[in-house]
């Protein structure tokens, strides 16, 4: 088992960039909860505003999440009993569990995912989480994803563009199967603060 760390230096950088994003570290705003309130993680997302919380109930929410604004995205009882699977995406091109422009996720598991095609490069990114703004990721399993085609790169998360606080989260069995080239199959990304995770049993068929 690998607990992985960066230093602390980066670490203040990054919080200080979150901090001054409106990335809600302690939401204020309206609390929608899954499923009582909201038939799905997506549509409670798309009824909040910047500040609010959604808040998911245990079970198994079979959805490919787009989070695309300053919210706080939530499980009442932690990953054991709360499952984001990204088996049945509404396109096989975009099929990452969950994308984030923006804001945080906290206590889920993340399963399931095959990646987002970047179709210049022939790329699959992000089996898990795909990141391409100014997110926090922190508490939750992120497992069982995989990346097949030519090239992927970051099979549980990968930073295409922005910055991440990953915390505290367990990033495992996570797999590239590429007839060319793959990478990294925890984690990938430049502006990413990696803090106390633990990584590990995560496989690369090709590359790195």
């Amino acid at each position: 088992m690998k607990i992985a760390r960066t230093s602390r230096t980066v670490v203040s950088a990054i919080i200080i960039a979150l901090s001054g994003s409106g990335v809600p570290i302690s939401s204020l705003g309206t609390t929608r909860v899954v499923p009582t309130g909201y038939p799905t993680i997506q549509a409670a997302i798309w009824a909040s505003s910047a500040g609010d919380t959604v808040l998911v109930l245990p079970g198994i929410y079979v959805e490919n999440v787009v989070i695309d604004r300053q919210l706080v995205v939530r499980s009442a009882q932690g990953p054991q009993v709360t499952v984001i699977d990204g088996s049945a995406p509404g396109s096989p091109d975009s099929a990452s569990v969950v994308r984030m422009s923006a804001g945080r996720i906290e206590g889920v598991d993340i399963r399931n995912g095959s990646g987002t095609l970047n179709a210049p490069f022939e790329t699959w990114l992000g089996g898990g989480i795909l990141v391409t703004g100014i997110v926090e990721i922190v508490d939750n399993w992120i497992h069982a994803n995989a990346l097949s085609g030519a090239h992927g790169v970051g099979a549980g998360i990968y930073l295409d563009s922005g910055i991440a606080l990953v915390a505290r989260n367990r990033i495992f069995d996570n797999r590239i199967d590429c007839t060319e080239h793959g990478f990294a199959a925890a984690i990938s990304g430049w502006e990413v603060a990696v803090v106390d995770n633990e990584v590990f049993d995560n496989h690369v068929a090709r590359g790195s």
